[in-house]
């Protein structure tokens, strides 16, 4: 993305929203350079109406968290629904190659890590569960960030 749209999460998109840190992040995000879009909450994430979502290290990771156990919970209940009945288990055969698709685009493992900001060098942080494939993705990612000059452009 040559151009991230960036966004600051809090829970309305109305500029009165948020508590004092959320203000003043927001003035900060104002005054740079940055392709700054104000506000997104919690149900835009998904659409992709942000590129980039700022936001403080346990709001984002409570956000993360959240996001794989609904995945999973998701999968498990329909799995569980196509279970009870002939037609679609009949059905989930032509569905296959779109599962496939999915878990591979929602693979965490596969995506690497997320730089973490505002540290003094770079930082690339991993889910605490990762394997080896995750891991190597991480410093994939991390050499990403260093060879196209991340911090220069933050």
């Amino acid at each position: 993305v040559d151009e991230p749209k960036v966004a600051l999460l809090s829970n309305g998109s109305e500029e009165i929203k948020g508590d004092e840190a959320i203000a003043g992040a927001r003035e900060l995000l104002w005054s740079t350079s940055l392709n700054f879009a104000g506000y997104v909450e919690g149900d835009d994430i998904p659409y992709g109406r942000a590129d980039v979502v700022v936001c403080d290290g346990f709001s984002g990771n409570v956000l993360l968290k959240f996001a794989e156990g609904l995945m999973t919970a998701s999968a498990s209940i329909v799995k569980e629904e196509m279970g009870r009945r002939i037609l679609p288990k009949l059905g989930m055969a032509f569905m296959i190659p779109m599962i496939r698709s999915l878990r591979a685009r929602l693979d965490y493992e596969k995506h690497g890590g997320t730089p973490l900001l505002g540290v003094n060098g770079v930082v690339v942080k991993a889910h605490g569960r990762s394997k080896a494939t995750a891991i190597a993705s991480a410093l994939s990612a991390a050499r990403r960030f260093v060879t196209q000059n991340g911090i220069q452009k933050i």
